[in-house]
């Protein structure tokens, strides 16, 4: 009987194990997707938008000298820069 017990304390405490570290993976990983979207955008970031949106070159060089761009305002930047110029072409 005390054998059957103790049996299933152990079990009992490696099922909790796995859960606590389960929950620390997935706040791990919930982590990591929101300071990727929060983080500051890097020279590479930024030479990756401008090659994607390359009407957005300006518009960073005037941002850029009064405050540092996250990595999520450069892709905005990039993609209004580059709907701006669809509008453009479609009027001429």
């Amino acid at each position: 009987m005390t054998k059957k017990l103790i049996w299933e304390i152990i079990k009992l405490i490696a099922s909790l194990c796995l859960f606590f570290i389960s929950l620390f993976v997935l706040f791990s990983i919930i982590w990591s997707i929101i300071n990727m979207k929060t983080s500051m955008a890097t020279s590479e970031d930024i030479a990756r938008v401008i090659k994607e949106y390359p009407c957005a070159k300006t518009e960073f060089e005037k941002i850029l000298e009064k405050e540092p761009l996250l990595t999520s305002q450069a892709e905005d930047i990039g993609q209004k820069c580059q709907a701006i110029e669809r509008q453009k072409n479609a009027l001429e």
